[in-house]
Parts: structure tokens; C-alpha cells; sequence
């Protein structure tokens, strides 16, 4: 079974085929395709290609099942004896993707 170490949006993802992995939200529409081209390690059985910086010749090829919002994060800030009282909530975009191929040629 082929494994890869790609980078995608800023971040590293280490995926087989058929993995499902949470990412920051993609452009494109849930059910299209999205090929990532910046591999940086490929391993096939005991063969292993690392990248220089990355493995030209290869690519991976995952859907886009859906787009989501994560939990809510709360970032509060107080000062004690001062009247300082900051509250902020974030909910942070996300894509869920479906690795379906390692393309290596």
C-alpha cells in the first residue's frame, strides 16, 4: 500500500489511500476532485522517494466530501483589577477530504 507526507495549505499531512483528513477549507465544490502536487515522501512497500524539496513526478488525488465549521474556540482575556474583560469566539472553515489516489509515474 502506497503512503505519502504532502503539504497542502500550510500543513503536513501523512495519508494512505482511502484516509480521511480534515484540511482548511478548499475552494472548490463538495463532490469535486483536487490534486495536490506538492509531495515531499512517497513509500511503496520498502521503496521510499524523498523529495528535494518535493517528489516531481508525483501527486496525490483526494474528493472533497464536505465543508464544515469546527467547534467553537473561546479566547478570553481579563486583567485582574483593572476592568479588563475581552471575550472572543472563532469557528475555524474546514473541508473534509477523501485521499483516493498516490499517483507516482
Amino acid at each position: 500500500m502506497k503512503e505519502a507526507v504532502f503539504e497542502f495549505k500550510g500543513f503536513q499531512y501523512r495519508v494512505k489511500e482511502n484516509d480521511i483528513i480534515k484540511t482548511q477549507k478548499v475552494a472548490e465544490k463538495e463532490g469535486d476532485t483536487v490534486e495536490i502536487g506538492n509531495v515531499i515522501l512517497v513509500q511503496e512497500g520498502d521503496k521510499v522517494t524523498i523529495g528535494s524539496p518535493y517528489v516531481g513526478n508525483a501527486r496525490v488525488v483526494a474528493r472533497i466530501m464536505k465543508h464544515y465549521k469546527d467547534d467553537k474556540v473561546t479566547a478570553f482575556r481579563f486583567v485582574n483589577k483593572e476592568n479588563v474583560r475581552k471575550k472572543r469566539g472563532h469557528r475555524q472553515e474546514l473541508s473534509k477530504l477523501k485521499i483516493e489516489k498516490i499517483i507516482v509515474e
